[in-house]
Parts: structure tokens; sequence; C-alpha cells
């Protein structure tokens, strides 16, 4: 009889499967079985499971139709059939550590009940970690309400105390995570003995943070922190990149942010948006539901959202959190939505609202917030959420409280001055390489000493147009990049002596593509001035006046191009340079093409292709006269050099 049974419940993540079992082979202890318990799963399932059995016949499937909930009955069924003393359970899509299985082992010696930590990966590669412990009463209270627990794959006991069970695996009642009602039922028993494990052996790859990837995405993850995982050298360097510090206490919120090493800090005045496939997703922890296209709810009476921080924000004065966010109001006018928040643990704001509207919020942040951590743990409390199927708006059955949109932490400089980023220090030749060699790059940029990031866009393409924008000179002038992605142009124009440059960005750099350009940054033009901001908030009050704007490759991105151009035209002294998509050449009169869906390019942030005499129009009625370039390499794209005309 094996020592162990494991149970692995599965759905619809059949390739996952190879390397979540591949986790348990990998085990230190070996005297086990292994359960696989489909719910509706699909026929794929059935081959990969065939497979798996035909190499390892201590692994058995349980093919079933799909089920309530979570098909928790067919995981009672299972364990009727086990034939472990112990049982532990791994979800399809995750990988234990190769000592999980004798961890546990140790413990259930004079427990009952048992679980180890998990570490979270973020889809954007950065790392996670909590502490949770039902012994300390403040944890078992937020644990009873579903605000925090431990996961299914951390998880262990005994068979003996799962038959003394009043019901073992049954399905949770509506609103009520599965895993946290099984696991009560165990803590609720007064002969249970119980007891948390401080000790990190599950790596947890969350599908609702995934969704819309690929099967074969989801699988390339998996076999890339397969391999990483596999030797003591590779996981000690996971953990202690992960893991600044863990805390257990309540009066420390119960869970403290860990600072992960290599997450995506966020910047001064850099705007965090929380809409479907926004990287400020993966800054969203417990108790959010399926981002939408507006932004994501809040999902039962409690979430939390972890902000690492960019080193130099703390030292900044005056900071503060901005948070745009609307509350689930129903009906409107007539019922009161209330919310409080906690930064780090302490009482933040307290919001009560009668109107399900987008508003914007301000925390001021104090010194003692980054004491602990150089990170924002935000906690969000609801009062009595309800869902639409409640008030017969919809059949949607989420208990909805507050819809986060986006937040920005903004300071100023202790000189007063308003608060532009700082790159990061100047760094050795091998970091250097290695750090360009790891992030990905649309522009090609040389960091000489034989360095060159491998951008999409070839260097020599990038000289030839950067002739075009600065044909007139740039020496001694200031200049704007916006839209300036990795910021080769802006660099460009430092290089060739121009006395101030400031880069902007909204689009690329809020989708998590801001790494690349502070590195260059850092190492090319460190007095370089960047900016988060949309074209349209662009004014002479946020930025001031500049002598050349460059507004290359963005026209045709936004769906309204005049409107942007007005707005640059107020900021612009002298010369303006427009690249962008043509099209409708062969009409004699201005004119633009409408892209719907993904007509150019299948990239649905395509909207427009004008013709050459449409942007001429355009820039002739903001006050500009213009030449007109072709672009050096491509026939479809010109470059439009708009100057004032010289006083008489």
């Amino acid at each position: 009889m094996p020592e162990f049974t494991v149970l692995i419940p599965t759905h619809d993540h059949a390739d996952t499967l190879f390397h979540s079992v591949a986790s348990v082979q990998r085990q230190t202890l070996q005297d086990f079985e292994i359960l696989v318990v489909g719910d509706g799963a699909p026929p794929r399932t059935a081959e990969v499971m065939a497979q798996l059995m035909a190499g390892d016949t201590r692994i058995r499937y349980f093919p079933n139709p799909k089920g309530e909930r979570h098909g928790e009955r067919h995981r009672h069924a299972a364990l009727g059939e086990a034939r472990g003393a112990l049982v532990a359970y791994l979800s399809d899509d995750d990988l234990w550590a190769p000592e999980h299985l004798e961890t546990v082992r140790d413990a259930l010696k004079d427990h009952d009940l048992v679980h180890t930590m998990h570490l979270d990966v973020l889809p954007d590669g950065s790392l996670y970690s909590r502490h949770f412990d039902a012994r300390l009463p403040a944890d078992l209270a937020r644990m009873r309400r579903s605000e925090t627990g431990f996961g299914l794959a951390t998880g262990a006991h005994t068979m003996v105390s799962y038959r003394k069970l009043p019901h073992g695996w049954n399905p949770a009642p509506p609103r009520t995570n599965t895993d946290i009602h099984f696991w009560l039922q165990f803590l609720d028993q007064p002969w249970c003995r119980y007891n948390s494990i401080a000790r990190l052996t599950l790596f947890h790859f969350a599908s609702p943070r995934r969704q819309g990837w690929s099967m074969e995405r989801r699988v390339d993850e998996l076999s890339r922190w397969s391999r990483k995982l596999e030797n003591d050298a590779g996981r000690a360097e996971v953990v202690r990149t992960a893991l600044h510090q863990v805390v257990v206490s309540e009066h420390q919120t119960a869970l403290k942010a860990t600072r992960p090493g290599r997450a995506t800090a966020v910047a001064p005045s850099q705007r965090v948006r929380f809409s479907e496939g926004a990287p400020g997703c993966a800054y969203l922890l417990d108790g959010f539901s399926r981002p939408a296209k507006w932004g994501c709810w809040t999902e039962g009476n409690a979430a939390a959202l972890y902000l690492p921080l960019r080193e130099d924000l703390p030292s900044l004065r005056d900071l503060r959190l901005h948070l745009r966010l609307q509350m689930f109001v129903h009906p409107p006018g007539k019922s009161i939505a209330k919310c409080s928040v906690r930064i780090n643990g302490r009482q933040a704001l307290s919001l009560s609202e009668t109107q399900q509207v987008p508003k914007n919020y301000e925390i001021a942040l104090r010194a003692d917030d980054f004491e602990e951590s150089r990170a924002l743990f935000v906690q969000f409390r609801i009062e009595d959420p309800r869902s639409p199927a409640d008030f017969g708006l919809s059949k949607d059955p989420r208990a909805l409280g507050v819809g986060l949109v986006d937040c920005m932490v903004s300071g100023t400089a202790r000189g007063g001055e308003p608060r532009i980023t700082t790159p990061l220090p100047k760094l050795p030749r091998q970091e250097l390489v290695r750090k360009v060699g790891r992030l990905s790059w649309f522009h090609s940029i040389d960091f000489g000493n034989g360095i060159v990031a491998p951008g999409q866009t070839p260097l020599e393409y990038l000289k030839a147009k950067a002739d075009i924008c600065f044909r007139g000179g740039v020496a001694g002038r200031s200049v704007l990049d916006v839209g300036c992605w990795d910021g080769y142009y802006s660099f460009e124009a430092k290089r060739r002596g121009a006395a101030r440059v400031v880069a902007t960005d909204q689009f690329v750099w809020s989708r998590g593509h801001r790494e690349a350009f502070e590195l260059a940054r850092s190492q090319l033009a460190p007095d370089l001035e960047a900016i988060d901001i949309d074209v349209h908030d662009i004014n002479e009050s946020s930025l001031g006046r500049f002598d050349i704007v460059l507004f290359l490759g963005v026209f045709y991105h936004l769906r309204n191009p005049f409107l942007a151009l007005e707005s640059l035209a107020k900021v612009c002294k002298e010369t303006m340079v427009v690249e962008t998509q043509l099209d409708a050449m062969e009409l004699p009169r201005p004119a633009m093409i409408f892209y719907p869906g993904r007509e150019l390019a299948d990239d649905p942030t395509n909207w427009w292709g004008p013709n050459v005499s449409c942007v001429q129009a355009m820039l002739h009625d903001l006050g500009f006269e213009c030449e007109v370039i072709r672009n050096p390499v491509h026939a479809d794209r010109g470059v439009f050099i708009g100057r004032r005309p010289r006083a008489p």
C-alpha cells in the first residue's frame, strides 16, 4: 500500500498535466499513487492520461461528466478507491517543489491537517508569497469570510481524519470558495490537530490571471519553470528573489506583500490600468473577478492589491496614491454602497456612494507606509456586496463591490519640482548584456561597447528616419517625443545635442513595456525626462512648450487623431514631425480610411489611414507649412515635417 495518495482534479488543462504530474514524479519521497480526477474533461485529457499511465503504473485516471460546482463529489468518490494512508492535492497547472511530500509527511506524524506555503508566479514572471496560519484567530476569521486561507495544492491530511469528516468533498454553498469550504470541515472538528508549515513548496500559476492564453503558452510557461525548479540551486534562487518578508499577524495586515525581485516596479506618475489584458492585472491579488475592458470588480467582502514601487519613489515628498474606481450601487440614488481602504495595514479611506460612476480618490501616503517594504499593500473591505442577480439586472451571481479602473502614485522632488522619474544606475558590462538580452525590444538601440539591443526595428532604419526628423538641427533645442516606446529618437535627440528632451508614452508603457526604455535611459541619457501621459492630456501647463515635437507612428493608432494634433500644436513652437500609415492615395481630396476590427495588419489598434493631402491639410489648419518625405523603408508610410512660418 502506498504511503501517499496524490489527487489531481482536472477540467480543461489536459496538456499542463504533463508538467504537474512530472513534479509529483520528481518527489524525494516516491511511495505514492496518483489519482487524476476528471470533471467534464475533454477527450484530449484521456489521450494525455493514456500516455502518462503507460509510463507509470502508479497513475490512475477517473473520467467523469461535469459535476456540480467544481466536481467535488468526484473527488470524494475517487478517495473511496484510494490506497494511501496520507492524502495530498495538486492542481493540474501547478508545480510542487521536490521536497513537498516529504515535508508534509513529517508534519502529518503528529497532525491531521497540514499545509505549506505557496508562491504565486504572476504572468509577467514576478513573484508573490504570503503566510497563513489558522491558529491565529484573526486569520481564521478572515478564512471564514473567504478573504484568505490556503489553497488546494499546499494542503494534506490523513485518510483516517478524512473519514471522520461530516461530509468530506461536497459542493460548497454559493459564493463560497470550494477549497476553503473543504478545509474548514477539518478546522471545525474539536479533534483536528492542525499545523501551518512556513516552508515554500508550491509554485502556483493562477488561471484567472492567464485568461486568453493559449494552451501552448501555458505549457511553455510550465516547461520553463519546471527546468528552473529541477535543482536545489534554481529553487533557492527563486525563493531568495521572491521572499523579502512574510508576516503572520493580522496586526501587520495578515498579508504583507513581499518584494518580488523581478517585478515591474511602479514608477512615479505611472498610470497602472486594470482592464482586460493590461499589465496592472498582475498586481491584483485576492478577491478580484475577471478583468473587463473598463477595469475589474472586486468579488466578495474583501480584495487586495499589491504595488511594488521604484526605489526612488518613497524618497519623494507629498506622496499620494490616486485611485480611480466606482462602487456597485443599485438602485442609484436610493442605496448606499460602503467600502474601507487600508494601506499597509492602516485605515486610509472610507467610501460611501449613492451613484455608480467612476470617481478619482486621493490618499496621502506617510513615511511609515514604507518602513517595512518598498511597496503598497492595498486592502478593500466591502460592506454587504450585492450581485446583479439580486436585483434582477442579469443572471450574474457575483457579489460586486468596488470597480477598480486604474491607479497612480505621484509625488514631488525634495526641491519642489514636478516629479519626473529617476533613472537606474549605470551597470557593469556583463550585467548590462544580461539585462538587455532578457528584455523584449521594439527599437534596436546601440549601448556602445559592442552591445546592441536586438529590436524589431533595425538600427539602420532608425538612423535614416532620425536624419529626416532632425534635418533642421536639434542642438540646443527642446524636444518632446510622443509615444516614444523604447525611446530611440529621444536618446538620439540627446546624443545630437538637444538641451531638453521629454519622452512620453502611455499605451505601450501601461502594457508592461517600459522596462526596456528605463534600462536604455539609465545607460544613455540619465537626465532625459520621462512621463507616463496620454497624448490628449498633453498641454502647456503639464509639460511646457517645445521647439520640436515628434509624433511618430502614433497618429493612425488613435480614435481621434486630429484632436491629438490640436493638443500637440499648442505645445509646439517651431517644428512638428508626424509619421503615419498612408492610404487612399488615389483620392484627389483629403481623406482617411477607417479600419474596423483588425483590417490593417491584423492589429485592432490601427484605426486610420490618411492620404498625403489629408495630413497636409490638418497641419496647415493648425498653422504649419508642410514638407512631405517618403518613409525610407515603408512605401505605405509618410513623414510630414510641419514648420511654423517665419515672421516676415
